[in-house]
C-alpha cells in the first residue's frame, strides 16, 4: 500500500532511550519507527470511506486494493530527538490510515501529508521508507485522567537548516528482482 500526499496534502505543503514527557515545544526529530498497525477497536472500512479514497484519487482504492469492510489501520511512528536537553526521548504518534468514518480518514490522512511533506519525503510506497528521515515536531502535553500525561504531537514543521542528522542510517527498503513487464 503507498501514500501520496498530494492526494490529501493540508493547505500549504540510538543513544539510550528515554519515555515520560517533555515540555510543550520544537524538537529536531528522527523518524527510528514507521509502520502500519491495526485500530485497536477492530473497525472496519465503510463504503462511504472507501467512496471519499476514491473521490481523492487513492490509489489502492481506485484498484480495489482496499474496499469495504477492510480493517482499519494506524500508521504507527515512533520519533528519537536528536537535539538539545531532551535529546534521546521518544514520541510516538499514530494518524489513522483507514478508517470506517471519512472525518476521521481525512484528519489522519492530512496529518500524514504533513509529516512527509515535513520530512521532505511526501509520496512513499512503505512506511519504512520514511525510517530516518529528520523534520521538527510541534509538541504540547496532553492531559487524561485515564492515561495521565501524554507528549502529543501538535504540528510537523521542516527541521531547520542545519539541524542534526540521524547518527544511525536509514533503513532501505529491498528492491525484489521482478522485471517490470
Amino acid at each position: 500500500m503507498g501514500f501520496r500526499s498530494s492526494n490529501f496534502a493540508p493547505d500549504g505543503p540510538s543513544p539510550q532511550s528515554r519515555v515520560g514527557t517533555i515540555p510543550n515545544g520544537d524538537y529536531v526529530v528522527e523518524i527510528t519507527e514507521c509502520n502500519f498497525v491495526p485500530v485497536k477497536n477492530m473497525d472496519s472500512l465503510s463504503r462511504e470511506s472507501i467512496q471519499y479514497l476514491m473521490d481523492c484519487g487513492d490509489e489502492d482504492a481506485k484498484n480495489g486494493t482496499v474496499g469495504v469492510g477492510d480493517p482499519s489501520i494506524n500508521l504507527f511512528t515512533k520519533f528519537r530527538v536528536i537535539e538539545g536537553d531532551h535529546s534521546g526521548y521518544e514520541i510516538l504518534n499514530w494518524c489513522l490510515y483507514l478508517h470506517s468514518k471519512p472525518t476521521a480518514l481525512r484528519i489522519g490522512r492530512e496529518k500524514m501529508a504533513a509529516m512527509g511533506f515535513a520530512c521532505g519525503y511526501p509520496d512513499w510506497d512503505n512506511p519504512s521508507e520514511l525510517v530516518g528521515k529528520v523534520l521538527m515536531l510541534e509538541t504540547q502535553i496532553r492531559s487524561s485522567e485515564q492515561y495521565g500525561d501524554k507528549t502529543n504531537v501538535k504540528r510537523f514543521k521542516q527541521a531547520p537548516p542545519g539541524a542534526a542528522q540521524p547518527t544511525a542510517p536509514a533503513v532501505t527498503v529491498e528492491n525484489d528482482d521482478d522485471i517490470p513487464f
